[in-house]
């Protein structure tokens, strides 16, 4: 496959992609391309499409024996994540403050990223992927165990975000940021409304039929929604459970207008009027147009959120260099500026003494621990990927 290289300051950047995906990104690096807004322009459907083919049979195979600790820091790093989705600062301010020159490549997918490091094509320090990818990166012995005494700032984790379904007891990874999706809508075009859950939202389309309406374009997303609209597990493979999500979304498809358009640039514009997206570009949007903001539903049930996480690969070559960045990514002030950038919460206690007072303020990005505990994250299996891909294409197609 033949690779397109882009240099951006302040780190030395890679863009690994495709031909078609490099002119799709064209010159976004230089405009403020936030992580999910590059995954929908770049083609979030690839991964649902792929996925099955990632999961792998084999046993999880513990790595990394803590030899790092009390070796000096080396003298480069090599990071792995989605575009725009790291703070230039804290970037620069690593390598100031530790001595490391980082280098960073990107990926559209985190199915793209497992296949890059299961091939041994590339020798990453540090990735981030979602919960999904931990699990089968942890499955196929792709990840080093986390050597705590390198990262005293782990002290600053809420408890809270100690225990998870991915890596129980953050053995592997690190929480980096959180975020939820759910429906924002144009209270000045779509009135009269007040919708406390997804099931709410599905059923506001049908009264509002002039409305400008977006979805996700991926299977596992939409049915991850719609499953958790009717308070069904979003990872299900029961036969019921799917045609349940099928009919749901087939009562709505008449009101759709598009899939996996430009939530940002397009709700920003006032393009879109009730969208299925995510919370932090809902922040984006109302900071782009204050005087014509969107409401986005925290759902009193059931939804998805995802946890992106700092991980460092079995076969890293600068170790002490990672464990240093995912310490200093723990430090309240640096956690403080990843938030501003990303529009994303992080959640490390005291960040919110650094951060944009705004963004804390806002409930819809500084969620707590509480609403988390009753919303789902997305571990698919090979099995629920094919069935909620099948019915998703059933959806379309009728």
């Amino acid at each position: 496959m033949k690779l397109h290289t882009r240099h951006h300051s302040p780190a030395h950047l890679r863009v690994l992609c495709t031909p078609a995906h490099a002119r799709r990104l064209g010159t976004r690096l230089s405009t403020g391309l936030s992580r999910r807004r590059f995954l929908l322009a770049a083609g979030a459907g690839t991964a649902t499409a792929t996925l099955s083919g990632c999961f792998s049979a084999g046993q999880e195979q513990p790595t990394g024996s803590g030899a790092e600790s009390g070796q000096p820091i080396e003298d480069a790093l090599l990071m792995a994540n989605y575009a725009d989705y790291v703070s230039e600062e804290n970037l620069r301010l690593f390598t100031e403050a530790e001595g490391p020159r980082v280098t960073l490549e990107t990926y559209v997918t985190g199915v793209e990223l497992i296949s890059r490091m299961d091939t041994g094509g590339a020798e990453y320090d540090i990735v981030v992927p979602g919960p999904a990818e931990v699990v089968m990166m942890r499955e196929r012995g792709l990840l080093a165990e986390i050597n705590r005494d390198l990262i005293p700032n782990l002290a600053n984790l809420p408890s809270s975000y100690e225990e998870n379904a991915y890596d129980p007891g953050n053995r592997y990874t690190v929480p980096k940021n959180v975020g939820l999706a759910s429906f924002w809508y144009r209270p000045s075009v779509v009135r009269g409304e007040n919708p406390r859950n997804l099931l709410d939202c599905f059923e506001m389309l049908s009264r509002h039929p002039d409305a400008r309406v977006n979805f996700f374009a991926g299977a596992r997303e939409v049915f991850a929604i719609a499953l958790a609209a009717l308070d069904r597990d979003i990872a299900t493979t029961d036969p019921a459970d799917i045609e349940a999500a099928r009919e749901l979304l087939i009562s709505v498809q008449p009101y759709i207008d598009s899939f996996g358009a430009d939530e940002v640039g397009l709700g920003s514009a006032g393009e879109i009027d009730i969208c299925l997206g995510y919370n932090g570009y809902a922040h984006l949007i109302n900071q782009a147009r204050p005087e014509d903001p969107v409401t986005f539903v925290l759902p009193t049930g059931s939804t998805e959120y995802f946890m992106n996480v700092w991980a460092i690969p079995a076969n890293a070559p600068h170790p002490v260099a990672a464990h240093r960045w995912i310490n200093m990514m723990l430090e309240p002030e640096a956690a403080g500026r990843e938030m501003d950038f990303t529009g994303y919460l992080v959640p490390v206690t005291g960040a919110e003494r650094f951060a944009d007072p705004a963004l804390i303020a806002d409930p819809v990005v500084n969620v707590t621990p509480e609403q988390l505990a009753r919303w789902q994250v997305n571990i698919p299996t090979p099995e629920s990927v094919s069935l909620q891909t099948e019915a998703f294409n059933e959806f379309r197609a009728a």
